[in-house]
């Protein structure tokens, strides 16, 4: 199952249809303080986590202390962000090291570079 979290609604729903449409089950929420006990009793094979990638945004300190909690460390974290995000917040934009993640895409969504990243952390040797 993959867990998409995303403040978003509209972009939330997309990304469920989008998964849901090619074969995943994908459930969807919020990023909020709630997120890391929806994943330990979920157990995602995959956490899609929508943040703003700046060090003060909530969503932000939340995604990122779930993605260094050694507890969660064998679910791969793919980050979605906005497409422009500026020199000052830190993050550089295709590799967001402030974060853990696996792999990392742009709002809004390119559905074929999505899914590619999406197939390399639930089945890493379909060559996607």
């Amino acid at each position: 199952m993959i867990l998409v979290a995303e403040n978003d609604e509209e972009t939330r729903e997309s990304l469920l249809k989008l998964l849901v449409g090619h074969g995943y089950k994908a459930e969807g929420t919020s990023v909020d303080s709630c997120l890391k006990g929806l994943i330990n009793t979920k157990r995602p094979d995959l956490l899609i986590a929508g943040v703003a990638l700046r060090k003060e945004s909530e969503d932000f300190r939340l995604v990122k202390g779930l993605a260094e909690d050694p507890l969660l460390d064998n679910i791969p974290v793919l980050l979605m962000a906005e497409a422009v995000i500026p020199e000052k917040s830190g993050v550089r934009k295709k590799n967001p090291e402030q974060i853990r993640c696996d792999g990392f895409f742009d709002k809004p969504i390119d559905v074929f570079e999505c899914m590619n990243k999406v197939r390399m952390c639930i089945d890493p040797g379909s060559g996607a």
